[in-house]
This record gives C-alpha cells, structure tokens and sequence, in this order.
C-alpha cells in the first residue's frame, strides 16, 4: 500500500525514490500511524530504506520521521519534508516506529545526542504500540532496557549471513513463512552473544547467526523487537559502504558471500524475501493486530 502524503513535496519525494505515495485525501481507511527515527540524519538513504520496506504492507501507512532536535533537517540540500524534530514530535502517538542508522561514535555513552536517545528509548514505553530497533540501535536499546552488553569485534562483521530460526513449539508470528535458515545483511563494529540475552527472561531469540551472533530478538509482549543485522538494505547498500571503508582503509576486507565474482563484481541478493516478510509480520501481528496497544489506548492511558 502506497504511504501516505498531504502535499506536493512529499508526493514527489517518495516518487523520486521509487517509493509508492498516495494523497491522504484518497484514503478511505485510517492509516497506521508510524514513526521513523533515523539515528543518521545526514544520511537519507537510511531512513527511505525503510520507508519502502513499510510500503509494501497491504494497509495505508502515514510516517513521521523524526531527527535527534539537534541535528533534525540540518543537512545540506535536504528537504524538510516527512520529518520533525523530536522535541515536536515527542507529544504524539504512533501505532509503530523503526529506529535505523549509527551515530558517529559507536560507544552508547559518548555521541552528541546520547541523552536526547534515551529519552526517545524511554518515550516509546508510552506512546508507541510497538517499537523496532535495527542495527546499532538495537544494541543500544538491548542495553537501555535491559542491561544487555555488547562486545566489541577486532574485525567489522561485514556481509551477508546466515540466520538460523530457534526451534520453538509455540508460534511466532513474527517468523511466519520464514525459512529455517534466512540470509541478512550486517555491518556492524560489535555484537550481542545469545549467552548474554538469554540471561534475560523478559527477552527471546528468535534466530541467531554463527557470525553475527543473536540477530532477531523480541520481548514478551512483542512491544520491542531488536534485529541486529539491517534487513532494510538494497542491492547496493553493502557496495557502498564498502568503498567508503576502503577509502579510510585499503586493506578493508569485502563484504562476506555478497559479491558474485571477484571483490567488487556483481552483487548476490539474496535476503529480500525473508527480510520483507519480517517487516509485513511486524506490522500485521505487532502493531495493526495489537489492540491492547492502540493510539487510542495509549492516549487514554496519558490521561489517567
């Protein structure tokens, strides 16, 4: 289902981007209300990676992106459309929201906006149905709400892995029509060990990877999901951030089981199916199906 626009600028951008947009106006059923936080302002690419991959969900989806305040549509030549900073985005709802990108500084203690981060941590808790972390937010917020470490890697666990499903006799709905073993992007400087999350009881694994370590982890109730790898990324996302390191350091090793031939030959790309099912799941059965969980609960509960 196309996302949902109130006026020309975004209609455009979204179009530009090869991303489906409709006019809100054309909409007969109430859109889910989704938030975006893109930990990488300056980056746009990170936070339309996932705009897309919420497009493809079969319900009409109205997305707010919001910044750190201090960064929130600063970058040069970047239109400020979709977006708002956190401190005007704070007082809202949202049935769902996806935090993407990395600071600068990978330590959890020492990047510019470090506290304005926990505060959106701790805000999700009562004004988001359902909240997904990816990437390095992800071990943040592992961190943040419950204490999980991560560990620092001597080498970047750079390509494409194999996830393996953790056998379960109860259903998961967030894993349906996923394969046993699912290939995900990675591009991280450090990683969760499934000994270190298991030592949590609120939390569950549901896939690992013999190089990545614990990738798919949710809570109990399903209100936090944390996917350590970057599901959202496109056929050449890896490519680039590859030339990038290379830039800084020759010696930069490719990227795992991503090129077809050679080290910067034709890319295998081979994770889209898995990895857009698992956002289609989320939506569905986290946040649309989470009655118990509505804006409208949510704000009902703020008033008490």
């Amino acid at each position: 289902m196309p996302i949902t626009v109130t006026d020309d600028e975004d209609y455009c951008f979204l179009y530009d981007n090869n991303v489906a947009a409709i006019y809100l106006g054309n909409v007969t059923q109430k859109p889910l209300e989704i938030a975006v936080f893109n930990l990488t302002p300056a980056d746009r690419q990170a936070e339309l990676r996932v705009i897309k991959m919420l497009s493809y969900f079969p319900l009409p989806i109205n997305v707010t992106v919001f910044d750190p305040s201090c960064s929130a549509a600063t970058a040069a030549g970047k239109p400020k459309v979709m977006r708002l900073p956190f401190n005007e985005a704070e007082r809202l709802y949202f049935n769902g929201l996806v935090a993407t990108g990395e600071p600068n500084a990978p330590a959890f203690n020492r990047f510019e906006y470090r506290n304005e981060f926990a505060d959106i941590l701790d805000w999700t808790n009562s004004n988001v149905t359902s909240a997904m972390f990816t990437g390095w937010s992800a071990q943040a917020a592992l961190h943040r709400f419950y204490g999980v470490k991560k560990s620092n890697l001597k080498d970047t666990c750079r390509g494409i892995f194999e996830n393996i499903r953790i056998p379960d006799a109860v259903h998961e709905p967030l894993m349906n029509g996923i394969a046993d073993r699912f290939e995900m992007p990675h591009c991280h400087r450090s990683i969760v060990y499934a000994k270190d999350v298991l030592s949590v009881a609120e939390l569950k694994i549901l896939a690992y990877s013999k190089r990545a370590g614990a990738t798919v982890i949710k809570s109990a109730d399903g209100r936090r999901v944390f996917v350590t790898g970057h599901m959202d990324y496109g056929r050449y996302t890896l490519k680039q951030l590859y030339r990038i390191a290379l830039e800084k350091d020759p010696e930069t090793k490719p990227p795992a089981n991503y090129f077809a031939a050679g080290t910067d030959g034709d890319v295998k790309m081979n994770w889209t199916p898995s990895c857009t099912l698992f956002y289609i799941n989320w939506l569905n059965y986290c946040v649309y199906n989470a009655g118990e969980y509505s804006v409208e609960k949510l704000m009902a509960a703020a008033k008490k």
